[in-house]
């Protein structure tokens, strides 16, 4: 109830009755681990952008796997499983979470939020496609940590993915894994989209989801 409570305070009457809809692109990072691969690999690796299309409305969000794609053609592309598409979906006034994927049409995950604690970085700034943004470390119940960046100038406490819990639109994730990027922002003032939890007889834990999604 406390986490419901905070996430309906964060939120602004305005934001609930407006569309905002971002375009995210996914870019792997390899970092000490591209001393030891092939240098073909290193370079399909680095050649990689995910697409994920992010939708907010009435206090419900879904952020769609969109779509691999190259930065230059010229080089193979690479499997990296991100094929497979796992699509999220937020609900704030229930904080649950949803998972679908691609690769499982039948199965819907289920869980609270992630207990993202985050340390506000005051004093570094960026900005990221004119929005004014700040920066936030943070460590989920997991373990997991992420540094991301968010603006005030959109005063929506979620992200892309499982990232939520700011003061602002989260326009920017970075882990030892991946960044991910706003590439596009659209604010439509005047229009309210319906955006669906997904639907299920008997929903999964986050757990069980993620075991079905690594069988071959």
């Amino acid at each position: 109830m406390k986490k419901l409570l905070f996430y309906l305070l964060l939120l602004p009457g305005i934001a609930r009755t407006q569309t905002i809809s971002v375009q995210y692109e996914m870019t792997l990072q390899l970092g000490k681990k591209a001393e030891t691969l092939p240098r073909q690999l290193v370079m399909q690796i680095n050649n990689i952008v995910i697409d994920f299309n992010y939708r907010f409305s009435q206090n419900k969000s879904e952020c769609i796997f969109a779509g691999q794609r190259t930065k230059d053609p010229s080089i193979p592309p690479l499997y990296t499983g991100f094929e497979l598409g796992v699509n999220v979906y937020k609900d704030l006034n229930t904080s649950f979470l949803y998972r679908t994927s691609n690769k499982l049409p039948n199965a819907v995950s289920r869980d609270f939020f992630p207990a993202w604690k985050w340390e506000i970085q005051s004093d570094e700034t960026t900005e990221i496609l004119g929005y004014t943004c700040r920066k936030a470390v943070g460590t989920d119940e997991s373990g997991n940590t992420a540094t991301v960046w968010y603006t005030y100038d959109i005063a929506v406490p979620d992200g892309p993915g499982v990232y939520c819990g700011l003061r602002g639109l989260i326009l920017q994730v970075e882990t030892d894994d991946f960044i991910q990027k706003a590439g596009s922002i659209t604010i439509d003032p005047d229009i309210k989209t319906d955006i669906q939890m997904p639907a299920a007889q008997e929903y999964l834990t986050g757990d069980e989801f993620d075991k079905l999604k690594k069988r071959p």
